[in-house]
């Protein structure tokens, strides 16, 4: 799933200064189309507002083309059903992060409020004054991609979010990721549906390390 996302990222992204092309959407429809059970997708437009003023390969533009080659492609209908990512609950960050990392990226966005400012973190990651809702927004579309697929309302789930959540960890928000949602999603399985392991690929370490 990741490689066929991943190329539709890539050619959105301003730095490539090209859109998504006819083999992108093509890749994106194989995929899906190869499978013959429902896909939830979870996004949300509070997505955008993250780090919006900034060009930067992480940017609002590779999720803005991802949503809208699979929304455009009439292959998928009936195929994939979209859902608005709700707002995550504190409870369900907290079980990752403690109080004081979500303390301080709130403290941080206030500050990046104050004149339209970007805050940085570290050289890759920041946070703009949509930050905050966006991050909850994105966490909050990995859990809920959790209880569509454990409650057997579809059998997998794609989070088209941002930030990403992948690189952070408990106390540290790094590699443009503000909260882990993948740690987060996992924890959530645990708590609410007794499942016991959960196993978590990363394609981005795969492609680029050929190894897991």
């Amino acid at each position: 799933m990741c490689a066929y996302v991943k190329k539709v990222a890539l050619d959105s992204s301003p730095c490539r200064r090209r859109f998504v092309t006819r083999e992108s959407r093509s890749l994106l429809s194989r995929y899906f189309l190869s499978r013959c059970f429902s896909t939830a997708i979870f996004s949300h437009n509070d997505c955008i507002t993250h780090n919006d003023q900034i060009m930067h390969p992480e940017c609002a533009q590779r999720m803005i083309e991802s949503i809208s080659a699979l929304k455009s492609c009439r292959e998928l209908d009936g195929k994939v059903t979209f859902h608005q990512a709700p707002i995550v609950e504190d409870e369900a960050i907290l079980r990752v992060h403690p109080l004081s990392h979500l303390q301080y990226l709130e403290a941080l966005v206030e500050k990046a409020k104050v004149g339209n400012t970007t805050q940085s973190i570290d050289d890759d990651t920041s946070v703009t004054k949509g930050s905050m809702t966006a991050a909850r927004r994105a966490a909050g579309g990995v859990v809920s991609a959790v209880d569509k697929v454990c409650q057997k309302e579809a059998k997998n789930a794609f989070c088209c979010i941002r930030p990403p959540g992948h690189h952070a960890n408990a106390l540290t928000s790094m590699g443009f990721c503000l909260f882990n949602n993948v740690v987060i999603g996992a924890k959530h399985a645990r708590k609410k549906f007794g499942i016991n392991k959960v196993a978590i690929l990363d394609w981005y370490v795969f492609s680029l390390r050929h190894s897991i």
